[in-house]
């Protein structure tokens, strides 16, 4: 599953335009990223996962089940601060990949 069929999912009932505006992109921007046309970053990912309490490793590797299970407060706050190193780091590798890249189309 792509990561645009999975952010339909999520959006489930709400239209683009009320995920859009909730998420604070564009209709055109949802809807690219639910044809696969436009890839998100990171970070529209990590404010997905919070927003919804949406599993990261459901939505980046198929892993797990879509929601996070907040009934266990203590391992569930142990988690959060787990997930949300994991997107930093993934947020930080995504800016080092794009300089890289950058590097090398100037060569």
């Amino acid at each position: 599953m792509t990561i645009g069929e999975k952010i339909k999912i999520i959006r489930g009932r709400l239209s683009q335009v009320q995920f859009a505006n909730q998420m604070n992109i564009s209709q055109r921007t949802c809807s690219q990223y639910e044809m696969g046309r436009s890839q998100p970053t990171f970070e529209f990912l990590k404010k997905i996962c919070k927003h919804f309490n949406i599993n990261p490793f459901w939505l980046l590797y198929d892993e797990g089940e879509i929601y996070l299970d907040r009934s266990k407060t203590e391992q569930g706050n142990q988690d959060k601060i787990l997930i949300e190193n994991i997107l930093e780091r993934l947020s930080e590798l995504e800016n080092r990949l794009s300089e890289l890249e950058s590097k090398i189309e100037v060569k």
